[in-house]
């Protein structure tokens, strides 16, 4: 629900779910705005390289926040001292 309401920090989890060479891609090319020959050239690699470690990236992050992010509990922790109590009170109201 919070991801719904602030989809900048669904964006910020899935990118600190990439691979560092993903991440580091992504960054410099869509937050730095580098060209691919830039890029190419910062991280020592060609720009075929650059193009492709781009392309997995972005169907990496794709991937991730296409996958649906765990049902949160319904229920509260309630403690082994408590269950018998409460177990009881759920017995005495539908008596």
């Amino acid at each position: 629900m919070f991801h719904q309401i602030c989809p900048q920090m669904k964006i910020n989890d899935a990118m600190e779910r990439l691979s560092y060479e993903h991440k580091e891609v992504l960054v410099l090319i869509s937050v730095k705005s580098m060209s691919y020959a830039q890029v190419a050239q910062a991280l020592g690699i060609n720009v075929g390289d650059v193009r492709m470690l781009l392309s997995r990236a972005r169907d990496a992050l794709q991937t991730i926040l296409e996958t649906p992010l765990p049902a949160e509990k319904k229920h509260r922790y309630i403690p082994p001292s408590w269950q018998g109590y409460i177990g009881n009170m759920e017995i005495r109201r539908a008596a």
